[in-house]
């Protein structure tokens, strides 16, 4: 049996089939760029002695990690519902074997 999906869960799916939209390069590269902008900022907050600068880069780097955290909550119910659904169909189709299946 093959397994039913919502329309989040196959977005997912077809996110990850595409190797290049999901590589860990293009992930790393956005969080960094953003690392960077971040230490650049506070970097210059600390030459030019001015907070505002130092305050910035704390802001950015603070949006960077609330992003991440709620992307990551979304998302893992969305990959537990895809593995509950895989295991089911998995069990299914192994249990069709061992009563008389192919």
């Amino acid at each position: 049996m093959k397994p039913e999906f919502t329309d989040e869960e196959n977005f997912v799916i077809a996110y990850y089939r595409d190797k290049k939209a999901s590589s860990s390069t293009r992930s790393v590269m956005t969080d960094g760029v953003r690392v960077l902008v971040a230490i650049g900022f506070a970097i210059y907050s600390l030459l030019a002695e001015d907070v505002l600068w130092g305050l910035i880069a704390f802001g950015i780097l603070l949006f960077s990690e609330c992003r991440n955290m709620m992307t990551t909550a979304r998302y893992i119910r969305i990959y537990r519902s895809i593995f509950d659904k895989y295991a089911l169909a998995l069990e299914q189709e192994d249990g069709g074997r061992e009563n008389g299946g192919d």
